[in-house]
């Protein structure tokens, strides 16, 4: 690349070519078309030559904008810069020009200098990302790589210039990936990549890619962002896949430029994961509100090892009843926090921290523990024995010494692994298959019983369901909302119910909460049901309480 001196020179006018070429002959080797089909012809047989394209919009055959979707498309020649050289001298048509990807704008004014600083500039910018390609760029999409985008950013940083840092990523892009395959999936992250950077260069800024699909821009503040969201959304509709491609923005207004650029970024991330799957919001800016989940995500962080030491933590139960008698044939142990200054925490606002810094793997054994000493409890009481369902995180599958620990817990309290049942959400299932496939082959050769949490919450619940072994199925009630208005998700439910039962596993209907839900699993033939209506989750003495008179209840019944 940085051998090339060639110029290709795409015009219709005869005069204007001739013109242009006078102006570069001099200095770089002309190549001339009289439209987009020509000028692809010339650059299959020279593109190894050429450093530049100056393109006019307005051509017969095939115009300049039907060309630059062809050239973005085609990988041998996408890279090739584009400087568009039109009569009309209007932002809408340079706006345009550039969503298509072209790299520069200029109006026919034939100013030697600047059309010659032009490509000049352009020239030196392939040579510098030809230099820094193994160093600082993204090997995938040729935008900078995380490190090369932290250390830029923090140069530019450095000026008076006043920025905002922008994460964004593709809506649903793993369903690009398992559909039509990693190839057409790193497709789609290159083209995008190089229609950022595109846009961050012509607005004073970079672009990186950090991870995946994860992007993320550095730009002069802008009094909003239509124009960035118009921009993407009309090359998305160019880009040729039969399904809607969906960006979404997550900016933070930097104020405070000796934050890390990292941790910049992060809260742009925050700023995207609040509109996921929200229709109509295309971006969002970080807030207070979001600045204050992470006071407390801090607060969490900071304080989670003493509370974990000062027995903070409490197991709450929650029943599994026999749909048809009431019976309790069964619990589910959940944590919850009994903080000393804000009383009792929502799993919700703890646990994705819990997950987020791999604690989550302490607190899961802590559960296990505290249920086989339960267990352990009961046996010398007499108390009837029930299976108690233990949550299994993402993170545990990362341990490989998890199984081990839970052995020696059985070991030491003496609990059969009958009455410890493994619960493992759908998502777990399908982001994680290699380690869940091992973790789950180890569990059923040691006698465990494997559920699979929030079934139907996903999208590829039934090719697990042919790869790995599950016994128990717990579906997600919220089929059944709104049931009375529409059949759909009714039918969803019983084709579930109705699918467990043909592959020999058992039903667990979870998130129960009226007696019209019962009925309709009763008739559906569903075994067993958890939820509200029999019990919200409760410590363990009021279960033992509820246990006790559930089955005095059952035996008179």
């Amino acid at each position: 690349m940085i051998n090339k001196k060639g110029i290709l020179i795409v015009d219709d006018s005869e005069l204007d070519r001739s013109i242009l070429a006078d102006i570069l002959q001099e200095k770089y080797k002309v190549f001339t078309a009289a439209n987009g089909r020509d000028a692809l012809a010339v650059l299959h047989e020279n593109g190894d030559h050429i450093a530049v394209i100056l393109l006019d919009l307005y051509m017969p055959v095939m115009n300049g904008y039907e060309f630059l979707s062809v050239q973005q498309a085609d990988e041998v020649i996408a890279d090739i810069p584009v400087i568009v050289i039109t009569q009309q001298d209007n932002n809408d048509a340079e706006i345009e020009a550039l969503s298509y990807g072209a790299s520069a704008y200029l109006t026919k004014s034939y100013d030697r200098e600047l059309i010659l600083q032009k490509i000049g500039d352009e020239i030196r910018k392939q040579e510098v990302d030809y230099l820094m390609k193994t160093i600082d760029l993204d090997t995938l999409t040729g935008c900078y790589n995380r490190e090369g985008f932290c250390k830029k950013a923090q140069d530019l940083l450095r000026e008076e210039a006043v920025y905002d840092i922008i994460a964004f990523d593709i809506e649903q892009f793993r369903v690009v990936n398992d559909i039509y395959g990693i190839h057409e999936g790193d497709r789609l992250l290159q083209y995008l990549a190089r229609i950022m950077t595109g846009f961050a260069r012509e607005n004073g800024g970079i672009c990186g890619r950090i991870s995946g699909d994860c992007f993320v821009m550095l730009l002069v503040r802008k009094n909003g962002y239509e124009e960035m969201v118009g921009y993407v959304d009309k090359a998305m509709e160019r880009y040729p896949l039969q399904m809607k491609i969906v960006v979404r923005f997550g900016i933070y207004q930097i104020e405070d430029r000796t934050i890390d650029v990292t941790v910049m970024y992060d809260r742009a991330v925050l700023a995207v994961k609040r509109i996921k799957g929200k229709y109509g919001e295309a971006y969002a800016y970080f807030d207070d509100s979001m600045r204050n989940e992470l006071l407390l995500e801090k607060e969490i962080t900071n304080s989670m090892q003493q509370a974990l030491a000062d027995g903070e933590f409490l197991v709450y139960l929650q029943p599994k009843c026999n749909l048809k008698t009431e019976e309790y044939v069964g619990a589910e142990a959940l944590i919850r926090w009994m903080n000393p200054e804000r009383g009792l925490l929502p799993p919700a606002q703890f646990i994705p921290i819990f997950e987020k810094t791999g604690f989550i793997t302490e607190v899961d054994l802590y559960v296990w523990e505290q249920v086989c000493r339960m267990l352990a409890r009961w046996k010398q009481e007499n108390r009837t024995l029930i299976p108690i369902s233990v949550n299994v995180s993402r993170a545990d599958l990362y341990h490989s010494d998890f199984m081990d620990r839970i052995l020696e817990l059985m070991d030491k309290y003496d609990i059969e692994s009958s009455l410890l049942h493994m619960e493992i959400t759908e998502t777990v299932y399908t982001e994680n298959q290699n380690q869940i496939l091992d973790m789950v082959n180890q569990m059923e050769k040691l006698g465990f019983k494997v559920e699979m949490d929030d079934f139907g919450s996903g999208y590829s619940s039934l090719n697990m369901l042919t790869e790995i072994p599950v016994d128990v199925l717990k579906l997600d009630m919220r089929f059944l909302e709104g049931y009375s208005a529409g059949k759909a998700k009714g039918n969803i439910l019983e084709f579930s119910v109705g699918l467990a039962k043909s592959l020999g596993l058992e039903s667990v209907a979870e998130g129960v909460e009226t007696r019209e839900m019962v009925d309709e699993l009763k008739r559906l033939n569903c075994e067993m049901g958890q939820g509200y209506y029999f019990s919200r989750p409760i410590p363990i003495h009021e279960f033992e309480q509820k246990f006790d008179k559930n089955q005095k209840q059952v035996v008179n019944a």
